[in-house]
């Protein structure tokens, strides 16, 4: 086992579960192009978040606008099904790619602004649920004296209104604004790296899907998944990230035994 110096976290997936929100958001998107009620009917909350959970659909932009392709072939239903499958993510994209019909600049933008308005408000917050194992688990790390913090895409303004209470116990956090480059890059964490002092060769990354285990592998750090979160577990397995757990309890439980034993 690695020395480990600090300990990272995403947030979607890991902390809270946004599954709610991220529906919404795509609802009251798509409604300003008349389609919210084709993607009601062919997708879940659940859905949406797993569809979220691969690499190629994780950011807003590409997730709308695929949304918006398959919707106008008319194939939204059958990308739906789709995503439970270990090659989701290929299939899906092959349809995208014969989809004649594409956003506008402007529709995309308008959709864009309207998810992030619904992202970022206030009232969102009813939308989401902080898993209730987040501060038992945060803890038992903390109680190891590893240095730990929070990198995710998501916006300061989010993280801070829905985890206001575990924020204290984070050394670092990077949010979306702090970087020129999302995850899959490793932007973030290298960051966090220099403003740590801690060497990304000493850090896990624990994160939800294909993007995070992709951004600990950039930034030379170990990547651990849980499977509570927004990756399916083939999904993920494919990456081969270094560790799996359930939960973030699970993986709690584990760095702890594992911190102990080297200090």
């Amino acid at each position: 086992m690695q020395h480990i110096g600090l300990v990272a976290l995403d947030v979607d997936g890991v902390l809270r579960d946004a599954s709610r929100l991220f529906y919404e958001c795509h609802a009251r998107s798509l409604k300003l192009v008349n389609l919210d009620i084709e993607f009601s009917r062919c997708f879940g909350i659940k859905d949406i978040w797993h569809f979220k959970g691969m690499a190629k659909f994780n950011n807003k932009r590409d997730s709308l606008s695929t949304i918006y392709s398959i919707a106008k072939s008319g194939r939204l239903a059958e990308v739906c099904s789709m995503i439970y499958e270990a090659d989701a993510e290929s299939r899906i994209s092959e349809i995208m790619e014969s989809c004649t019909e594409r956003p506008s600049h402007d529709e995309l933008g308008m959709m864009v602004n309207e998810y992030v308005r619904t992202a970022t408000s206030a009232e969102a917050h009813r939308l989401v649920r902080v898993y209730p194992h987040a501060a038992r688990s945060i803890n038992k790390i903390r109680d190891s004296m590893v240095k730990m913090a929070i990198v995710s895409n998501s916006d300061i303004l989010t993280i801070e209104r829905d985890l206001k209470h575990l924020m204290p116990e984070f050394d670092h956090v990077v949010s979306s604004r702090d970087v020129s480059a999302l995850k899959p890059s490793g932007e973030g964490l290298r960051l966090v790296s220099k403003m740590s002092g801690v060497d990304t060769s000493d850090m896990i990354y624990v994160g939800d899907t294909v993007v995070d285990i992709r951004a600990a592998k950039d930034a030379g750090c170990a990547s651990a998944v849980v499977l509570s979160g927004m990756g399916l577990e083939s999904h993920l397995r494919n990456e081969k990230p270094d560790m799996v757990f359930e939960d973030l309890v699970k993986a709690a439980e584990w760095m702890e035994k594992s911190l102990l034993e080297h200090v």
